[in-house]
Order: structure tokens, then C-alpha cells, then sequence
């Protein structure tokens, strides 16, 4: 879990911790959170470009599968390079508009809501229901 409103730029003891924790860990399911995603839909907050090109290379070589973020208020669901990448902020207040057709956005969806995941071995199913329980995104991840 990193800190965005604390110093994690590139040379910066978050940024060293992270790289060092990835790189020292043989578990299977690496699953990062932070606050403020790398791929927005829009309607709300823009990319954060440092996620992208500093961030991301790390997921990439140490092997994430999955990064939660929240700061807009609506769910979006990234795919880049293989790794998915959720914004999950449906937790009640107004939900901002995301913009369909931004770059590497598989779904998004509107409204409040909740994510639900499950892990069975080698794989991680994920589904993101709306507040009365229907299901409005899902995937599976094989390791």
C-alpha cells in the first residue's frame, strides 16, 4: 500500500521500499493499492502520469497482477501490459461521469457500488456489483 500524499517519486525511501518489498517476494498474488490510479476515465481526476511511467514499470518487471485505486468516484477497470488495474470509488458519495473510450479502459460503470474478490489457488475471480447486487464487471486471473 503506498502513501501518494507522501513523497514516492523515484529515489525516495516509499519508492525504494516498494521496489525492494516486489523484488523480495515469491508470492504468487501481488496486488498493489494506492490512491490515486494511473488510468483514469475521466469525469473526474486525469492519469497520473507518474503511476504510468515510474509505477508501472515496476508492476511490470516484479510481476503485480492487480492495482486498486480509488479518487474517482466511479468504478473503471484498466487493463495495461496484462495487469489490471481497478478504480473503485463507489462508496457513496457523488459519483463523477467517467468518459468511454480512454486509453487502456476495458468498463466502467457509474453509481455506487462494491468489489468482491475471490482466490482459489492459481486463480483470482473479481466482480464489481452495484449497490442492489448485480454484477456489472468481472475477470478472472490465472497465475
Amino acid at each position: 500500500m503506498l502513501d501518494q500524499y507522501t513523497a514516492y517519486t523515484t529515489g525516495t525511501a516509499q519508492f525504494n521500499w516498494l521496489q525492494s518489498d516486489l523484488a523480495a517476494t515469491n508470492k504468487k498474488w501481488k496486488i498493489v493499492v494506492l490512491h490515486e490510479p494511473g488510468w483514469s476515465a475521466n469525469g473526474g481526476h486525469p492519469n497520473n502520469t507518474f503511476v504510468q511511467n515510474q509505477l508501472e514499470p515496476l508492476f511490470e518487471k516484479y510481476g503485480v497482477a492487480l492495482v486498486l485505486a480509488g479518487h474517482n468516484h466511479y468504478y473503471a477497470r484498466a487493463v495495461v501490459n496484462g495487469i489490471q488495474h481497478l478504480t473503485i470509488g463507489t462508496g457513496g458519495a457523488p459519483t463523477y461521469s467517467p468518459t468511454i473510450g480512454q486509453p487502456n479502459i476495458v468498463k466502467t460503470y457509474q453509481g455506487t457500488g462494491f468489489n468482491k474478490f475471490e482466490i482459489n489457488g492459481s486463480t483470482l475471480t473479481s466482480w464489481f456489483l452495484n449497490n442492489k447486487g448485480v454484477v456489472q464487471d468481472t475477470f478472472t486471473l490465472t497465475r
